[in-house]
């Protein structure tokens, strides 16, 4: 919101984010606001060409690191089990038919998940956006997507992942704030889908100071604007893994 992050898109940010050595980052909202490239500009203008996530394309073009969103879909790639076209919900791909997720079709500037190498380890980091991202970004810049259900999205890529990866760490942009559990009950569900689903969660969005702790799992959340620095260790067993 700063003048400098508006003026440059973002650009700015990424830059520093290149130079501290990112393996891998989660869009959010306030990366869909840009919209169109032009600073003075949040969406397309009614009537005219334009596209609507021209600077988060942008940037992810350049960026050293790949962006993550495993759960943001393209509505028009959606089909019923009979592969018929598929009317959904933007907040959380609800749908009365059954969805066929094995053709659905992620934007082309995302990627579902990285997978690093580190202390001879398979790292699998997953990215998730906010299910709620159509109503807390700027509307018309992700008319045509759909954010899934983070623990089905989630379970969905682990499982797909199954023998690829020793480590599964999990980057969402989501977190805890007041009431709003989504973080906690997030790590929740994973647990009780199975005990080694997810070794480590980072959220992010809601700007606190998370520390959750579920049968041993860490989530974390380092507030905001870059004033804190979060950090878990996880400790492997290179034989077992």
């Amino acid at each position: 919101g700063s003048l400098l992050s508006n003026y440059s898109e973002g650009a700015l940010l990424f830059s520093l984010l290149a130079d501290v050595g990112y393996d891998a980052m989660v869009p959010g909202t306030p990366d869909y606001d840009f919209g169109p490239e032009g600073w003075l500009v949040d969406q397309v203008p009614a009537g005219q060409n334009g596209d609507p996530r021209g600077v988060i394309k942008k940037l992810a073009s350049s960026a050293p690191f790949p962006l993550l969103s495993s759960n943001a879909y393209l509505k028009s790639s959606l089909k019923t089990l009979d592969g018929k076209p598929a009317e959904v919900e933007s907040q959380g791909c609800l749908s009365k038919d059954l969805i066929d997720w094995s053709v659905a079709e992620r934007p082309e500037f995302l990627k579902s998940y990285v997978i690093k190498n580190v202390a001879g380890l398979r790292v699998a980091v997953i990215g998730l956006d906010n299910p709620v991202t159509p109503t807390t970004t700027t509307p018309a810049n992700v008319s045509d997507l759909c954010f899934r259900d983070s623990a089905a999205e989630y379970e969905s890529v682990r499982e797909s992942l199954e023998g690829k990866a020793d480590v599964f760490v999990l980057v969402i942009h989501d977190g805890d704030i007041n009431h709003e559990k989504n973080l906690t009950n997030l790590l929740a569900r994973l647990e009780a889908y199975r005990p080694d689903a997810v070794d480590a969660v980072i959220g992010g969005h809601t700007h606190q100071v998370n520390r959750i702790e579920e049968n041993g799992v860490y989530a974390i959340q380092s507030g905001a604007y870059g004033e804190r620095f979060g950090r878990i260790d996880l400790v492997v067993d290179s034989k077992t893994k």
